[in-house]
C-alpha cells in the first residue's frame, strides 16, 4: 500500500511522505524548511517574550508596527530585541503603551553605534594579555613600624592630662 504524501507549508510546498516531515505549530515541514523556519521564529518569540515582559502584553498596534518596520526599515526581529532591550534596559525608559513600539525608529541607530561600541571594547578586552589581567598579590607587614608612624605617636596629647 502506498504511503500517503504530505504538503510541506514552507517555501518548496513539495509533497512528501509523512515520516520524512517535522510538525511545527500544526503544520508539516520537511528538514530544509524545518531548519528555515526554526531560525525565522526563534528571534522572533525571543523578541516578542521580551516585548511581553516589558509592557505586560501585546495588542494588534504592536504587532503592526512590527510588520511595518520590518517591511519599510527593513529590521529583523534581532535588531528590533537589540534596540528595545538598549531603550529598557541601558537608556532606563519606561515602556508606555500609548506609544507602543515606535520608539524603535528613533532609537535605532544609537542603539546600534552602542552595541558596536561594546563590540570594540569586547575585542579589546580579550586582546589584554593574560599576565596583566591576573590579580597582584602584595604582602604589607603590620608589625614593623616606620619611621612615620613613629613620628606621629610623638606628636599625639593625652587630653586627660590637662584637668
Amino acid at each position: 500500500m502506498a504511503t500517503r504524501l504530505l504538503k510541506c507549508y514552507g517555501s518548496c510546498e513539495k509533497k512528501y511522505p509523512q515520516e520524512e516531515l517535522e510538525k511545527l505549530g500544526g503544520k508539516n515541514y520537511c528538514s530544509a524548511c524545518a531548519t528555515a523556519k526554526k531560525k525565522i521564529d526563534g528571534p522572533r518569540k525571543r523578541f516578542l517574550d521580551y516585548i511581553n515582559l516589558k509592557f505586560g502584553t501585546i495588542d494588534g498596534r504592536m504587532m503592526k508596527d512590527v510588520k511595518r518596520m520590518m517591511e519599510e526599515n527593513e529590521y529583523t526581529y534581532i535588531d528590533m530585541y537589540l534596540c528595545s532591550s538598549y531603550c529598557f534596559d541601558v537608556k532606563g525608559m519606561i515602556p508606555d503603551m500609548k506609544y507602543g513600539l515606535a520608539f524603535i525608529v528613533h532609537y535605532m541607530t544609537e542603539a546600534q553605534n552602542y552595541a558596536s561600541f561594546v563590540r570594540t571594547q569586547r575585542e579589546q578586552a580579550s586582546k589584554i594579555p593574560d599576565d596583566i589581567s591576573k590579580p597582584m598579590e602584595v604582602t604589607i607587614n603590620m608589625n614593623d613600624k616606620s619611621s612615620s608612624t613613629i613620628i606621629k605617636e610623638r606628636k599625639l596629647f593625652d587630653m586627660g592630662e590637662w584637668d
